[in-house]
């Protein structure tokens, strides 16, 4: 699967001019013709902001918000069909516009600047999980390359969309095995008198290697905070009417971040055990994007449209984000949450998703060898009934002559070096040939302190 992603900027200075790539040349006022022409892309994304649509004379005409984001997708789309003459890419070309800050003449912009980041970071991971999670012929050992072109856009556009589309194929990267970023950027045009053609130069090309980090923010009334630019009397009434989450909402969110959590530190116990469901992070996404919208507030003044975000978004839009996709991922790999979990699950987390991780993965593979391997003996002393691991443990020691383990507090050292599998932190039994393991109950807090303290 090919995939192209670009910045959209102000195309009012773009000029017709000869690119080059790959051998082959076309004459264009961008690079995207001749890289679809020679890449055949299998989805084309533009990013772009709704401060394009100062440039319409339509703008002071707007009542709303989305009038507003029509203006910027109709300019789009009508400069790809009739200044490109390109319009044989509509059919899989997805305009994204997002938020802008600043004065743009005839359309002022009040909001704070990471609102974009966050918004992009928000539709690229739906985008990208409906192109790679939802074909199911699209396996984990098949190619997916992605082409980021910084060519075009404001400065800190392709800046943020590079580190977006990287950071959430990071995160596709624990499932897909074979992921590959090429960044281009075509000679400099602006300055220079008649250059003859443009390179479209590839400045890096790397593979993906699976990653993941998340922001340990708790406080989920932090996802919608109010714009620090306002008046003191208006920041008093957004915080009287804005959302109030749920307990169970709260509760959701503390879910996803032990989630995070236990992918971070390569724990595939945990990662079953709190893993959430993907429609109920995005039900909750969608709850603080929708409430983000509520305060957007748009006026005229002086023969200006003046447009504020009264709300501000932050990271939790990242950490919810990047959970979505971890959870549509295990659910295609048929792992549930349960409270009880087959240790042949566990084994399919380990090996499937910690593969590039080494010492994790075998840390992983050493203890479950410890609890199902026959010649150790000690499936023999787990029953149909849960017992803690210290207890099967002990019955083994009696039975072999080996000191008892003292049964007591669990320290976060030793849960991590034994990947989750801490002797008190952890219940066995068995049903036929299947071994269940569950979280000892007894130590949740202490566990939930270990991972998100």
């Amino acid at each position: 699967m090919k995939i192209y992603v670009m910045t959209w900027g102000n195309s009012a200075g773009w000029k017709e001019i000869q690119y080059k790539y790959n051998g082959k040349t076309f004459k264009s006022k961008i690079a995207l013709p001749l890289l679809e022409e020679s890449e055949n892309f299998d989805k084309i994304i533009i990013l772009s902001t709704y401060s394009l649509a100062a440039e319409n004379n339509k703008v002071l005409s707007v009542q709303n918000y989305s009038q507003l984001l029509s203006l910027v997708e109709e300019k789009i789309r009508d400069y790809i069909i009739n200044e490109l003459n390109f319009e044989k890419i509509m059919n899989k070309m997805q305009v994204i516009v997002s938020f802008a800050t600043g004065d743009y003449g005839e359309l002022k912009i009040q909001g704070k600047g990471t609102d974009f980041y966050y918004h992009i970071f928000y539709e690229l991971s739906k985008l990208f999980a409906q192109m790679l999670l939802n074909d199911n012929d699209l396996k984990n050992d098949h190619e997916i390359k992605v082409i980021i072109d910084i060519t075009h856009g404001i400065n800190y556009m392709p800046v943020n969309m590079y580190t977006i589309v990287r950071l959430i194929l990071n995160v596709f990267g624990f499932f897909f095995k074979n992921i590959k970023i090429n960044v281009v950027n075509s000679d400099p045009f602006i300055g220079r008198v008649n250059p003859d053609c443009l390179n479209i130069n590839i400045i890096e090309e790397t593979f993906i290697i699976p990653r993941v980090y998340f922001v340990n923010d708790k406080d989920l009334s932090r996802s919608l905070i109010v714009f620090k630019d306002l008046d003191n009397e208006r920041k008093r009434t957004i915080g009287i009417k804005k959302y109030r989450f749920e307990n169970s909402e709260k509760e959701l969110y503390k879910k996803t971040l032990l989630f995070l959590a236990s992918f971070y530190h390569k724990l595939p116990l945990h990662v079953i055990h709190y893993l959430p469901k993907a429609e109920s992070i995005m039900e909750l996404t969608r709850k603080i994007f929708e409430e983000f919208f509520n305060f957007i507030s748009l006026s005229k003044s002086d023969n200006k449209i003046v447009l504020t975000r009264e709300l501000s978004l932050n990271n939790h839009v990242e950490n919810l984000s990047k959970a979505f996709i971890l959870s549509l991922i295990l659910d295609k790999m048929g792992i549930k949450n349960d409270s009880e979990i087959k240790i042949s699950d566990v084994e399919k987390v380990n090996d499937h998703l910690f593969r590039e991780f080494q010492i994790e993965k075998n840390r992983t593979d050493v203890e479950l060898d410890n609890i199902r391997k026959e010649d150790k003996g000690k499936i023999d002393f787990i029953t149909n009934d849960y017992e803690t691991y210290i207890e099967i443990e002990n019955k083994y020691r009696k039975k072999n002559g080996l000191n008892k383990l003292n049964s007591g507090e669990i320290r976060d050292r030793n849960f991590f070096a034994h990947a989750g599998f801490e002797y008190n932190s952890i219940k066995l039994r068995k049903e036929g040939s299947n071994i269940f393991i569950k979280v000892n109950e007894d130590y949740e807090d202490k566990i939930v302190k270990f991972l998100i303290s």
